[in-house]
């Protein structure tokens, strides 16, 4: 059985060598009577050129056609291979021009003093006293007051992110929540989509409770940081801890 693989896989390769060859030889006679039309102001009678070509093509031998078989399948294969690459470059180029450039407010000195006072009211005994709106921009100001430039995106057509966050050329898509129960498996979903929509670095889902174990099995499978209600309190209380949540990334 595997003695009539073998033949037939190398009578199909030295088959396409031949194609390949009849090919290349077809070429280049083109070229040539193409060279005495315009340098030897030749005519060339194509009935009579045709017949004397079929007359004097030889096949070659067994080795140079495997030779040629195989060399014509990698050509096919790395040109399909090279389309493919081209493609997703194309398609990356097309996702990461997006950047920043989502609609929303970008958190700065002059409005930091309102989502401040939000934050503040909102973390009075650490009970998170505030609408989802305004948790929204409670987290793009810690986002802020952490160093990061910070955007809390429009309510429509957000792609899944409230707040779009950029520290030292890496930027991070964050997915806020406000749930007294656990944050399942849609939050980290949301958050992953978002990112690769506006072609950001690292998805990040922030809660004010905690996270199912499948939330955060996926979470951990995706490569999306997890905040919860614990850690937004020390990062209140400590600008400067949110890079130990972000050190591994």
């Amino acid at each position: 059985m595997l003695d009539k693989l073998l033949s037939g896989l190398d009578f199909i390769i030295q088959y396409i060598g031949l194609i390949f060859y009849f090919v290349i030889s077809t070429l280049y006679n083109l070229i040539v009577n193409l060279y005495k039309i315009f340098t030897q102001n030749s005519k060339v009678n194509l009935k009579d050129n045709l017949n004397v070509f079929v007359s004097n093509l030889d096949a070659p031998d067994t080795f140079s056609l495997l030779f040629l078989g195989i060399l014509l399948i990698f050509l096919i294969f790395f040109r399909l291979t090279k389309r493919r690459k081209i493609f997703s470059v194309k398609i990356k180029k097309k996702i990461s021009s997006s950047g920043l450039s989502v609609k929303g407010t970008t958190i700065k000195r002059n409005n930091a003093a309102k989502y401040k006072r939000i934050t503040n009211r909102a973390m009075r005994k650490n009970h998170f006293n505030v609408t989802a709106n305004n948790f929204e921009y409670m987290i793009g100001y810690l986002f802020y007051r952490s160093g990061f430039k910070s955007i809390v995106t429009q309510q429509s057509n957000d792609f899944g992110l409230d707040v779009v966050a950029t520290h030292k050329n890496k930027k991070y898509g964050i997915q806020c929540k406000l749930y007294n129960s656990y944050v399942g498996v849609e939050a980290i979903q949301q958050a992953v989509t978002g990112t690769v929509a506006y072609g950001l670095d690292v998805p990040i889902v922030v809660c004010s409770s905690n996270y199912t174990k499948a939330a955060q099995d996926l979470a951990d499978a995706s490569g999306t940081l997890v905040i919860n209600h614990e850690m937004i309190v020390k990062w209140y209380k400590n600008p400067n801890y949110i890079f130990k949540i972000l050190k591994d990334v």
